[in-house]
């Protein structure tokens, strides 16, 4: 799998400059970027978890072209009460885009890109101990590894004095893998979307944002036979941005809806709609500071809250799922080491409250820390 992978970098990216010509050739920037993560929680339950992972970034940027490569090592326990500890130790799948501009060259501006999820992870572990271990408000990566997924993507956009707008729409066609070991030959069902954005330059230090996003998604499949299917679901993202000479602050609201999902009907092994919506809705609120201490060093800081609302079953029934509220806070600091060399330190903490959900018949809370090192260079 090496081998293929780095043949595929080296002949999608390189292929078509060549490594000798007579024509003047292109400046390529790279950049590097890696480093270790922790991170730990633990419940009023006596639950624990912890993960640490090593994120490996690669990108290039060569005129109108660019190309990023994303993959992690990760390693990832769970320590329930009064069960034996499980642990996940892999490589996590590469993703990998490929993206074109077309800037000035028509009435608007253009971007074609590629995105490709390359099955380099693998989850083997029972659907239960796989969905707690790798929660995602509780660990930083939730998915060791999916399918071969191809993502061919088109975004157009245009400028005015005091507006900026895009719309783009995507498809992902999603491969067939083994999610867990009850779920072998699992074939999820593929997304298609729609995003759009409105930028409002405000003045010279202020300028705000709207971005929205549909998505529908078709059916999933268990070996050849349709299992699943989720609801449509509906994105909306404001930003509020301010720049002064000596720090910058972000202020972000979103808001996630989703419809009702199809089950499989186990007497007639057809889809149907459930009665409820069985998603809660969820919103976040995120503002983030940064200030200039100097040419060489940045400090940051970030708070969080997320909330979400628990869906619309009843208390009593099996896929009752409760309110969830999370509060996170972060410190971070930036230094520029060398001319190309960048490291980034970061410290978060959170406290989050769950409501009775399929896993506690009971209310829990969790703390937990994430924090790492990453150093970035460019060349």
């Amino acid at each position: 799998m090496r081998k293929i992978l780095l043949a595929t970098v080296f002949l999608l990216f390189f292929g078509g400059y060549g490594l000798c010509s007579d024509v003047e050739t292109t400046l390529i920037e790279f950049k590097v970027s890696t480093g270790p993560h922790f991170d730990w929680w633990e419940s009023d339950t006596d639950d624990k978890g912890t993960q640490f992972y090593a994120p490996l970034q690669i990108s290039a940027q060569s005129g109108e072209f660019s190309f990023n490569m994303l993959t992690a090592y990760a390693y990832t326990t769970l320590d329930l009460k009064n069960e034996e500890s499980r642990s996940l130790t892999n490589l996590i799948d590469t993703k990998m885009n490929f993206s074109y501009e077309f800037v000035g060259k028509l009435p608007v501006d253009v971007l074609v890109g590629l995105d490709l999820n390359l099955p380099t992870g693998k989850t083997r572990l029972e659907t239960l101990e796989c969905n707690r271990m790798l929660d995602p408000d509780l660990v930083s990566i939730h998915n060791y590894g999916e399918g071969f997924n191809l993502n061919p993507t088109v975004i157009a956009a245009k400028t005015w004095k005091d507006f900026s707008a895009g719309v783009g729409i995507g498809y992902v066609f999603r491969g067939e893998y083994d999610y867990s070991e009850e779920f072998m030959d699992y074939d999820p069902g593929d997304i298609f979307n729609v995003t759009a954005e409105v930028v409002y330059y405000i003045s010279e230090a202020w300028k705000t944002s709207l971005y929205l996003e549909y998505g529908t998604i078709s059916e999933d499949q268990l070996k050849d036979e349709e299992y699943y299917k989720e609801g449509d679901y509906y994105l909306f993202d404001f930003f509020l941005y301010h720049t002064r000479k000596q720090w910058d602050a972000t202020f972000n609201l979103s808001a996630l809806f989703r419809g009702k999902s199809e089950f499989q009907d186990l007497n007639t092994g057809s889809l149907s709609e459930e009665d409820r919506d069985g998603y809660g809705d969820e919103y976040e609120f995120t503002v983030t500071y940064q200030y200039f201490l100097s040419d060489l060093t940045t400090l940051k800081t970030q708070g969080q809250i997320l909330w979400i609302t628990d869906n619309d079953y009843s208390s009593d029934h099996p896929l009752f799922w409760g309110e969830r509220k999370k509060y996170s806070l972060g410190l971070g600091v930036v230094r520029k080491l060398t001319q190309s060399i960048d490291c980034e330190l970061f410290l978060r903490g959170y406290y989050m409250t769950d409501d009775p959900n399929w896993y506690n018949e009971e209310d829990v809370d969790y703390t937990g820390i994430n924090t790492g090192l990453l150093f970035s260079s460019s060349f």
